[in-house]
Parts: structure tokens; C-alpha cells; sequence
């Protein structure tokens, strides 16, 4: 079965946040249908996160997971990530990020309902305490982030922490700048 959403999970050092990105990402209602694969691009990481994920990969055939030989940038983790991609859509699953259980499939059923749009994203909780799930928290913090518009696109280029986009944008405008630190 072809996936709708292919989340990308770049990981260096890590390994104390990948088995809750995993748990997270495997409870997506999504995940349960089939419709999500999970591509880990482990940036040859100086810690354990391939075993960690031994089991997982075993148990669910929806996980790919790619050990580079050196260290990469984020944008070329998820650069690689794309290029693997089966999905329809393309999101980002930093590995200390957790989503509401219906979070990838609100995201993808309102690009397939408004064909207009390429590009979604969501507000975000803020938490300084790691370990905490989306539905057990202490975040204090909140960000709502204003609709989009092409000049927040071009000035301000933050769309929060975990936006999905339709993966042929990247045949129109290419691949992230794999030089870049933020905003690739």
C-alpha cells in the first residue's frame, strides 16, 4: 500500500527522544491505516538510536531507516528523507516533538479538501520539560501562528514546528538548501 504522509525523523544524538517520536508517530490514526510511513535519516549519530529502533523496524514494515557515514545538515537529513519518500505529502517529525493522535490526518484531509494549497501547518504547545506527550502537559507557552501569506512566506518563513507539504513542490522548486541552519 502507497502511504499518504511520509514523516521525516532526522536524528543526531538523540536517542533519549526517538522511542517517544516512534510511539508518537506509530499512534497517529494515519499510521494505523497504513497511510504513513516514517523515514529516520540517523545523521551518523554518536548514540544508540538504530538499536533503539530495532524492534520497531522489525515489527512495522512502515518504517525506513538510513545511517549516513558522516554527519549531515538537517536540510540534506531531510533532503534524503524526500528523495525516499513514497507519500502524497511530506512532513518533519523532530524527534522531540509530540502530535495529537489525529494530527497527520487533520493536516492531510485538508490538502486533499483544498487543492489550492500546497502547503499546512499547525499552532504548537511549548514545554520546557522533556518527555511529555501532547496529552500530558505542562506547556505554558502557546503559538498561534498567523495564516499564510506570500510575505510571511518571504520574510518571516516560520510555519512552526511540524508543517506538511505536498511532496512535487520539490519538482517545482526544488530541495531545501542544504547549506542553511534554519529556514533551508
Amino acid at each position: 500500500m502507497i502511504p499518504k504522509v511520509s514523516a521525516i525523523v532526522s536524528t543526531y544524538n538523540s536517542a533519549s527522544h526517538i522511542k517517544s517520536c516512534i510511539e508518537d508517530l506509530i499512534a497517529q490514526t494515519l499510521f494505523k491505516r497504513n497511510e504513513l510511513e516514517i523515514i529516520v535519516i540517523d545523521s551518523n549519530s554518536q548514540e544508540n538510536e538504530g538499536e533503539i529502533l530495532r524492534d520497531f523496524i522489525r515489527i512495522y514494515p512502515m518504517i525506513k531507516y538510513v545511517r549516513t557515514i558522516q554527519r549531515e545538515t538537517l536540510y540534506r537529513a531531510w533532503n534524503r528523507g524526500i528523495e525516499l519518500a513514497s507519500g502524497r505529502y511530506i512532513t518533519n517529525a523532530n524527534t522531540d516533538d509530540r502530535h495529537h493522535h489525529e494530527a497527520l490526518e487533520i493536516l492531510s484531509s485538508y490538502l486533499d479538501d483544498n487543492p489550492e494549497f500546497a502547503f499546512v501547518y499547525a499552532d504548537a504547545m511549548i514545554t520546557d520539560t522533556e518527555h511529555e506527550s501532547y496529552y500530558n502537559n505542562t506547556a505554558v507557552t502557546a503559538y498561534f501562528f498567523p495564516e499564510a501569506s506570500y510575505r510571511q512566506a518571504i520574510t518571516r518563513q516560520f510555519f512552526g514546528p511540524h508543517p506538511m507539504w505536498l511532496k512535487t513542490v520539490h519538482d517545482t522548486i526544488g530541495y531545501f538548501n542544504e547549506e542553511m541552519l534554519v529556514a533551508g
